[in-house]
């Protein structure tokens, strides 16, 4: 029984190696073969890559200088100052408001005026609950219409 252990056992053995063999003969293809495929296929790949890269930045610097060749360094400032200017326009203006259909304040002298409008426009705030509100300046636009009971 023993010997039909070892027996067994020498064989289990003999085919491990030979499949060993097989498998490392098969691993040597491959590295030779396979890695080296990959690896040129890798380098074609990337050259391609790099070239049609190259060929669209190209374009893309071309169509730039084509777009900058008519502009000078006056006018390009100039729109940067007027885009500036519209940037602190919007600023300035973002805290804002109109209010419509206030009624004119009934006085003859526009410093009494200006100070109902004042008032008016704080009972407002208060009234929409905005206590925490500052006013800065009250400007009334267009013309004040004719008469006392005038639409405003």
């Amino acid at each position: 029984m023993e010997d039909k252990l070892l027996d067994k056992q020498q064989r289990f053995d003999d085919e491990v190696a030979s499949l060993d063999e097989k498998c490392n003969s098969l691993m040597k293809k491959l590295d030779d073969h396979g890695i080296y495929q990959m690896q040129h296929k890798l380098q074609e790949t990337t050259h391609k890559f790099l070239e049609e890269s190259a060929t669209v930045m190209d374009e893309k610097l071309e169509k730039l200088k084509n777009d900058l060749g008519g502009c000078s360094a006056e006018r390009i400032e100039h729109t940067l100052q007027e885009d500036l200017a519209e940037v602190e326009e919007i600023r300035r203006r973002k805290t804002n408001i109109i209010i419509h259909g206030l009624q004119e304040p009934v006085s003859s002298d526009r410093d009494s005026e200006q100070v109902q409008d004042e008032n008016t426009v704080q009972n407002l705030l208060h009234e929409l609950k905005s206590d925490d509100v500052s006013v800065n300046s009250i400007t009334r636009l267009g013309r004040k219409p004719p008469g006392e009971g005038a639409k405003p």
